[in-house]
Parts: structure tokens; sequence; C-alpha cells
């Protein structure tokens, strides 16, 4: 059992190995030199990996293998480094790396958010985090319920530094955090989507993250006053055109009044 142990051990280290190569070097063949020629026998065997014997690279047979060893790879470095700047530096920058960080964040935030929670302030407010996974951690929380906390938690941030992190977040509302508008797009007539299509306009909000944003920013008015009203008038926009009533809606024609009254003074 423990030789068993053993080889599954190696054969998991050598797939990860396998994976980590082709993201970082965006090649879909792999040298995969590291690994011991019967582990990829034993790899190949399972069609988890194909050898191509012009090149004599391998290649991985499925992408949710893939994903698999991603996750893997990012879940082993959160357990094991000690500090969070490594983590981001251990998994590496790569797309494909990055897409499914946001899954891997996504689906912790759902089960345990306290785990992350540590991790998320790390790179909200660290300086050296770089922009992408600033990016790539507030598109996760606000897609998750976990944006109300996030508010709560940030409120000072988000204020400080003339709003600097708010208006990423209205920013990144407006791009990363919209789906299709597929009742909208059936009364077009419209069946399938082409890849030449704007669809900008057949869009509308998703996550929890509007809500708590528009939410936020009514409770912030008298501090915020004018400011960055010409980012937030078109998110208010986005809101109300796809959702005419409810809460939020109201607090969003309330901030646009707000605005309006200022103006005439």
């Amino acid at each position: 059992s423990r030789m068993k142990n053993n080889a599954q051990k190696k054969r998991e280290t050598c797939f990860l190995n396998i994976v980590r190569e082709r993201v970082t070097t965006g090649k879909f063949f792999v040298e995969a030199a590291d690994c011991e020629n019967d582990i990829l026998a034993q790899l190949e065997t399972d069609e988890i990996i194909t050898r191509d014997p012009n090149i004599g690279s391998y290649f991985i047979t499925h992408d949710i293998y893939e994903e698999w060893g991603l996750e893997k790879i990012i879940e082993r470095a959160f357990q094991e480094v000690q500090e969070y700047r490594e983590f981001f530096v251990s998994i590496g920058a790569s797309l494909p790396m990055r897409r499914v960080f946001r899954a891997w964040l996504s689906e912790k935030l759902l089960t345990v958010a306290d785990e992350v929670k540590a991790l998320i302030a790390y790179a909200v407010t660290d300086r050296v985090v770089e922009k992408h996974w600033k990016d790539e951690v507030q598109v996760s929380v606000l897609l998750s319920e976990y944006s109300e906390v996030f508010f709560q938690l940030f409120a000072a941030e988000l204020l400080a530094n003339n709003q600097t992190l708010l208006v990423r977040v209205l920013f990144l509302l407006r791009t990363a955090c919209k789906e299709l508008d597929e009742d909208l797009l059936r009364e077009f007539g419209v069946s399938e989507i082409q890849p030449q299509m704007t669809i900008t306009p057949f869009t509308k909000p998703k996550g929890l993250g509007w809500s708590s944003t528009i939410h936020f920013i009514h409770a912030h008015l008298a501090e915020l006053g004018l400011q960055q009203m010409a980012y937030v008038l078109p998110l208010l926009e986005d809101w109300v055109t796809k959702n005419k009533s409810g809460d939020t809606a109201k607090q969003a024609s309330q901030i646009a009044l707000f605005y309006l009254s200022l103006i005439h003074i």
C-alpha cells in the first residue's frame, strides 16, 4: 500500500509539473523532462496525457484534467505558503491560472469564506500586489454572497485616496460583472450569438456586488458629494434599465436625485 501511495504521489507530482509547464510556457506540447518514463507511461495508459511521436512531446488530453491540476496547484500553494505574496508568486500569473484561481476563490467564498478573508484583505489593500490579482479577487468577491461583508470591512479604504478603490469597483462591475440578457435577445429574435455581434446592449448586471455597491454609495452620499458622479451615473443606469423595482432601484434613484439637488443649488 505504501508503494502504491508512493507511485500515486509520483504520478500526481509529474502531472502537476506538466500542467505548470503547459500554462507557464503557453505551449500546447510539453517536454515533461522531470518526469520518470514509467510514470509518463502510466499517465498515457490512463489517457490523461498523449505523446505525439513526431514531436516527441506530450499534451494533456482534456481541459478538465488541466483545470483539476491548476486547482490542485492553487489549493496546495494556499495551504503551504507562509505569506500571501509568495502565494501569488508561486502560482504564477498565466491566463489559465487566473481563470481557475477565480473559480477556486468563488468556491471558497461559497463554502468557507472565513478561510479566504485574510487573502482578500491582503490582495485588496497591499500596494505590491499586481493589478490583475487585485481585479481577479475583487471580481470574485463582487459576484459572491460575500460582497456585503466586503463593503463593511473595507469602507474606510473605499472612501480614502479619492475613492480609487471604489472607482475600480465601479469599473469592474460594468466590465466583468455582467451576463447575457437572454430574454431581451429572444425578444429581438436572436437565437445564438455570432462572434461579430456587439452584445454590450444585450447584457445585464450579474452578482450581488451591484446592489452592495449602490447600497454603499447611498449610505455614504454625504461624504462622497458629487465626487465620482461621472462613474456612478452609468452604473445606476445599467442597474435601473434592467431592474425597475426593488430597494436597490429605489436607492439608485435617490442617489440620482441627490446629485440633481447639488447641481441645482
